[in-house]
């Protein structure tokens, strides 16, 4: 939300006055932000979902059930995350070159599209199914806006868009094997919130580490990112 708001009006007036590339990196610069900031957020998030909650809420009457099922809706919910946050970046898009009803329309079918498959899935795997169909609903939007904005000079991935996603991709994988490693063989003595603790640190250092030595940031990327 923040980044679509602080994007809508550099980006509307970048269009009004028809500096397509301007806007165009303003597109793939706010599209690779929200890619570096969600994929491992979500894909941490499927990865060790039980460390997370058990940490979080595993204590009184919440017990190792609830950690369970709490944790598969938090996978199923996990799963759309980085659609949803890229459809923010794809409304503004809309709104920028005077489309209201574009997002209005993909909106009403997301809709439509969630009650339809939370009902069936709900049927099978009970409430973790209302969530699996919000997941998969993000990426029915995201898939929808890219068709919607096909052709457009500005709404295109840029050659460092592109490099950089798949960096990010690397390093969100590594970042999650390392986790996963960790949570099934080493760090089996520890309470919960204390292996919540290492693994979220631990995370954070190599994805961290990840996207500094690959270029995808630096200190000074960063600090002129902060400055905006």
């Amino acid at each position: 939300i923040a980044v679509g708001t602080a994007l809508l009006p550099m980006l509307s007036k970048a269009m009004s006055a028809e500096r397509m590339d301007e806007a165009r990196n303003l597109f793939n610069r706010a599209l690779e932000f929200c890619l570096l900031m969600a994929l491992p957020a979500a894909i941490a998030l499927m990865v060790i979902p039980n460390v997370l909650v058990a940490g979080l809420f595993e204590r009184g009457a919440f017990d190792s059930a609830d950690t369970s099922m709490t944790s598969s809706v938090l996978m199923a919910y996990a799963l759309g995350l980085p659609a949803y946050i890229a459809t923010k970046v794809f409304s503004t898009m809309h709104w920028a070159r005077q489309d209201t009803v574009t997002p209005v329309r993909i909106a009403v079918k997301a809709t439509l599209a969630n009650i339809i498959l939370s009902i069936i899935f709900i049927q099978f795997i009970g409430v973790t199914g209302i969530a699996l169909a919000t997941g998969l609903t993000g990426w029915m939007q995201f898939y929808l806006h890219i068709r919607a904005l096909k052709g457009h000079p500005v709404a295109v991935f840029d050659n460092k868009f592109r490099r950089n996603a798949a960096k990010i991709v690397v390093c969100s994988l590594v970042m999650a094997s390392t986790l996963f490693l960790l949570d099934k063989f080493a760090l089996n003595g520890f309470s919960a919130l204390i292996e919540m603790i290492i693994l979220v640190a631990v995370g954070l250092i190599i994805y961290a580490g990840g996207t500094f030595s690959s270029s995808v940031l630096s200190r000074s990327k960063l600090k002129k990112l902060l400055q905006k």
